[in-house]
């Protein structure tokens, strides 16, 4: 049982409808594991003090990566696009002439400024209609301090508490 809010009730019931099943994932966090299930329930009020729908989706756990009462992320899938370009939504600016990323030419080290359209955030990512080729490098740190042609250096994240 999980629940989501009443706002995103109308698209999935729409899709759950349309489809006949929508796929379920579920994470166990601190690597517990993850395991895919499908919705087989929507209720049929929404809950005035939480503005949410309660959920069920089910599940083989096979693995045993499910056990009753403990906490676990969950995902309804509600559309896939194989081939979609996503970049971190870190690595999207606004401009003047409407959204844009920073793409690095590992050849040379340099940036370009290229426009793009994006089609829709999900979760940190942003998947985009046009602007990057697939397996492209952008920036997603330092944009400010960059320039049409300006020479990088790509550096690994910095891990808190190494």
């Amino acid at each position: 049982s999980f629940t989501v809010a009443e706002k995103d009730l109308p698209v999935i019931r729409n899709q759950w409808q349309a489809r006949g099943r929508l796929p379920v994932e579920v994470t166990v966090p601190d690597g517990g594991g993850q395991e895919t299930g499908e919705l087989v329930f929507i209720d049929n009020t929404v809950d005035a003090a939480s503005g949410t729908v309660k959920m069920k989706a089910q599940f083989a756990n096979a693995g045993r990566v499910l056990w009753p009462g403990s906490y676990a992320a969950v995902r309804v899938i509600l559309d896939e696009q194989p081939g979609a370009v996503v970049v971190p939504a870190e690595a999207v600016e606004q401009g003047q002439d409407g959204d844009y990323v920073f793409v690095v030419d590992l050849t040379a080290m340099t940036v370009s400024r290229r426009l793009v359209e994006v089609d829709r955030r999900v979760g940190s990512e942003i998947v985009l209609k046009r602007g990057v080729e697939p397996g492209e490098t952008v920036v997603t740190d330092g944009q400010l301090n960059l320039t049409e042609g300006a020479a990088v250096e790509i550096r690994e994240p910095v891990r808190e508490g190494l």
